[in-house]
């Protein structure tokens, strides 16, 4: 991967667009890259941690109902390295680190600084505009305590006709607090901050940004929900034209986008938008036709298909090379990351079932310290570790960060087998690729999926089940016929497909869901 991959990429997990990469590429490399002297990041990463704290603190101070103490403490918590390479490590970005090699990866200082360079150097591209800059921060999860785990008492509420999705894990005596947090009154701290970033919105224009700051500032971004409704206008527009009710009628009425609200609170509601309208778009359909088209031109594509893959070891291997740059790798890497999740029994084990048991007479587990949901993931975490890279030893830096990166293997893998089990295996392949954005800015990537909280991700299918389950089943079936065959059959001997000989024009004219855009499928 080049530097300039690696700064897209990083712009595209920060959902911002750099006007010139220059600082960016600056903010993901570490000091020693060139040589000795060389000082990469060191001074642009004190400069980000300096900008977090100047917006905790301009919030603080117009809000002002959060106690000095409180913020201070925040501050020194929030803008923790151990804090900072957690969030990095979440959202990806580590990933992406231009590193030193002689002074290893995956270290705290290295990681955090890495991201607080990145803040910065976003803070300086937009013009200093401390409103965008706030907005990366909650967009990335920075103030959310949450780490793609679940709340026990939330789960233990939530009862529903699937009974994989719900838990009676014992209660614990006390809420967990997150690594990196301890002595802070996180949950109700973070909460006022995130209602003072609400009421930001709806006030005039901050003193701290000039003019041409604001100016350049809206240049940069574009609002999620402007994206939205104009993809929304566009949907009704080519359902008035064919006769069809528009998605204010059907999928995405007024009580469908209230529950949706609800069930987030907050947390997540972009990518949840983009769930239950991009699915099964024709967004999505593109994204599979660029599939098609990928594999029957690629010399090197038939290695990545399932009969290739003769050990687990080999099968993350695969993962782990697949560039997320070519659009047929997307679809191909969603199956391969449920194949490895499946064949090291992920699916059997307490951590995707939700329900731990633990037996009266065990005392071994009952003294054991944490939520035993937790315990089982990290138990299955290790055991994965084991079958795919046998060749690490625990404890070392190289073994640290390959956990990272199988643990959100896991958790993706999770997410895309409870899609499967209730919509059908196809249902990956009409998840739109985040490079289909330069038609709607609404694809999902794998970053904002692992961003969204275990417990807003499983309401938010319930809810495309309640609007559009039976329809979102018949294009799963459709589309598995198609990606079956990507994924066994060698393109050479498979006769062309109906959506290889459809233009561009023609699958963008199709409302999603509609029966023309499933003909295409055919």
């Amino acid at each position: 991967m080049s530097i300039d991959d690696n700064a897209r990429q990083a712009a595209v997990i920060l959902d911002y667009q750099f006007k010139s990469d220059t600082r960016l590429i600056e903010a993901l490399t570490t000091p020693g890259v060139e040589g000795e002297g060389f000082q990469g990041n060191r001074w642009l990463g004190d400069f980000g941690i300096d900008v977090i704290r100047s917006c905790l603190s301009f919030y603080a101070y117009e809000g002002k109902n959060i106690r000095p103490n409180r913020i201070a403490s925040m501050k020194q918590k929030l803008c923790s390295y151990n804090h900072l390479m957690s969030v990095a490590q979440r959202i990806m970005l580590d990933r992406v680190i231009i590193y030193n090699p002689r002074s290893g990866r995956g270290r705290p200082i290295v990681v955090g600084k890495a991201l607080a360079a990145v803040i910065a150097a976003a803070h300086l591209d937009c013009g200093r505009s401390y409103q965008t800059t706030w907005e990366i921060l909650e967009h990335i999860g920075f103030f959310d305590p949450e780490n793609n785990g679940v709340d026990p008492a939330q789960l233990e509420s939530r009862i529903d006709d699937n009974l994989c999705l719900f838990t009676t894990c014992p209660p614990m005596a006390a809420p967990s607090v997150p690594p990196g947090f301890e002595g802070v009154e996180t949950e109700n701290d973070v909460q006022i901050v995130r209602q003072e970033s609400q009421k930001r919105k709806a006030l005039a224009p901050s003193p701290l940004e000039d003019k041409n700051g604001q100016t350049k500032a809206k240049q940069a971004r574009r609002s999620t929900n402007d994206q939205v409704a104009a993809y929304l206008v566009r949907e009704a527009n080519k359902c008035k034209a064919q006769n069809l009710q528009t998605p204010q009628e059907s999928y995405f009425t007024a009580e469908v986008e209230s529950c949706l609200l609800k069930a987030c609170k907050n947390r997540s509601v972009e990518v949840s938008k983009k769930l239950l309208l991009c699915i099964g778009s024709s967004q999505s359909i593109l994204s599979l036709q660029d599939a098609i088209q990928s594999w029957r031109t690629g010399t090197d594509i038939r290695f990545l298909q399932m009969p290739r893959c003769s050990s687990k070891a080999d099968t993350f291997d695969i993962i782990s090379k697949m560039s997320q740059g070519i659009a047929c790798l997307y679809l191909f890497r969603r199956y391969h990351i449920v194949r490895l999740f499946e064949n090291c029994g992920g699916v059997e084990t307490p951590s995707f079932s939700r329900f731990v048991a633990v037996p009266v007479n065990n005392s071994a587990v009952l003294k054991r310290p944490g939520n035993p949901h937790k315990n089982a993931e990290a138990e299955l975490n290790v055991a994965m570790m084991k079958e795919v890279l046998p060749h690490l030893k625990p404890g070392t830096s190289e073994y640290e960060d390959e956990y990272s990166s199988v643990n959100n293997l896991r958790l993706l893998a999770r997410r895309y087998h409870t899609l499967q089990a209730r919509f059908g295996p196809g249902i990956l392949a009409l998840i739109p690729n985040p490079d289909q954005s330069r038609h709607t800015g609404l694809g999902i990537s794998e970053s904002s999926l692992l961003r969204m909280p275990e417990s807003v991700f499983l309401e938010i299918v319930l809810i495309l089940e309640r609007s559009q389950g039976r329809i979102l089943r018949d294009f799963s079936t459709a589309a598995w016929r198609i990606m079956e065959t990507l994924l066994y059959q060698p393109a050479q001997h498979c006769s062309q497909f109906q959506l290889e000989r459809t233009e561009t024009r023609c699958i963008l004219e199709q409302p999603k869901n509609s029966s023309g855009l499933l003909y295409l499928l055919k």
